[in-house]
């Protein structure tokens, strides 16, 4: 049984995740994994609790998306994180350009 609501799609992207939550202030470079018009699948070396706001930024610093950290799954290979990001708003747009 298929539970997304949107179609994934495979992106290789750098950007700058930010938490927007006081208690957990942090910003820093993740690697996009996959992306869908509702959320964003980020490989990054630390990890946010689920329900943490969020900002994405590219690296020149250019707005993509607000967002909220879903899920947290440890990488085996490599290490990291996984971190599962469901936008604030639907980003249908992006998928155009990808």
């Amino acid at each position: 049984m298929e539970r997304r609501r949107h179609e994934r799609h495979t992106l290789s992207l750098s950007l700058v995740m930010a938490s927007q939550d006081p208690m957990f202030r942090f910003n820093g470079r993740c690697e996009v994994i996959d992306v869908s018009a509702s959320g964003v699948g980020v490989r990054a070396g630390w990890v946010l609790p689920p329900g943490t706001p969020i900002r994405l930024a590219t690296l020149g610093s250019v707005h993509i998306a607000a967002g909220r950290v879903v899920r947290t799954i440890p990488l085996n290979q490599g290490g990291g994180w996984h971190l599962g990001v469901k936008f604030e708003y639907e980003h249908a747009e992006m998928m155009k350009s990808s």
